[in-house]
């Protein structure tokens, strides 16, 4: 009986203990992985080399809203708030040349530049001006400019009540006349 219950207990398949070896591959894979992101994300700013030059102006060292007659608060806070995506003297963050991040900023920047360069303030015709400050107006008005996502990196971008109001009041002090304005208050 002893040699039937040692045949009966080898031939039994006991529970298969769990293979260390496919942990330690699971572990090799998520590193290489990350080490590969990490690679990834240093080389292309490398590869790419000249990202900045190539997708924006140079500094232009221009003023803002030069031969305009802006008030100087108001110069000052446009300087500050807006000047990053709506001129040619974009302070680049260091983050702006980290694909995916880049093309997003760079996006962005070329469409604010597209829509009103700051820069160019003294080449616009007086009824483009007063369109942009028109625009500027209903903007900070509904707290879309300067946007959200972009004041949570730029803490020095947010505006308070006060210069929202300094803005606003310029923007429509310069509008009147303007048959879009009629009736028009900032809040």
């Amino acid at each position: 009986m002893a040699v039937y219950d040692f045949l009966t207990l080898s031939e039994r398949s006991p529970t298969p203990a769990p293979h260390h070896s496919s942990m330690f591959t699971s572990i090799l894979w998520k590193r290489g992985l990350i080490g590969l992101a990490v690679v990834f994300c240093i080389a292309l700013p490398l590869a790419n080399g000249n990202l900045r030059v190539s997708r924006s102006s140079p500094l232009t060292g221009k003023p803002l809203l030069t031969g305009s007659g802006v008030p100087a608060p108001v110069s000052s806070i446009l300087q500050r708030a807006c000047r990053d995506c709506h001129s040619d003297n974009t302070v680049w963050p260091w983050y702006a040349d980290l694909p995916p991040v880049s093309w997003r900023i760079h996006s962005d920047v070329s469409r604010g530049r597209a829509f009103m360069n700051l820069s160019e303030w003294g080449e616009y015709s007086d009824d483009q001006r007063r369109g942009f400050r028109l625009a500027i107006l209903t903007a900070t008005q509904a707290g879309i400019m300067p946007p959200p996502k972009y004041v949570w990196m730029h803490r020095d971008a947010k505006l308070s009540d006060a210069e929202l109001k300094v803005l606003q009041e310029w923007a429509l002090s310069q509008t009147k006349g303007c048959p879009q304005n009629r009736g028009a208050m900032p809040r």
